[in-house]
């Protein structure tokens, strides 16, 4: 009886190693993928902002033709309004 006992007892140690080292590495998996996403995100925001940038610059100048046409002519008109 002592034999079965012991040979239960083995048997759960194994099962829970096992089981130990399978959490672990799934854990790593959601970190490895927690990366990647934070990754993606920070592009994404980065990219965002650089889209937002250049919309924002074209439509200043749609707003602002003689911008376009004369770079000076926003400072002139900042500097000496009309």
């Amino acid at each position: 009886m002592a034999s079965a006992t012991a040979v239960l007892e083995q048997s759960v140690a194994h099962a829970t190693k096992d089981a130990r080292e399978e959490s672990m590495a799934a854990v790593e998996g959601v970190r490895e993928s927690a990366d990647r996403v934070a990754r993606t995100t920070e592009q994404a925001v980065e990219e965002t902002g650089r889209q937002k940038a250049g919309v924002f610059g074209l439509a200043e100048r749609f707003e602002n033709p003689a911008d376009q046409s004369n770079p000076g002519e926003r400072e002139r008109r900042e500097w000496f309004p009309s």
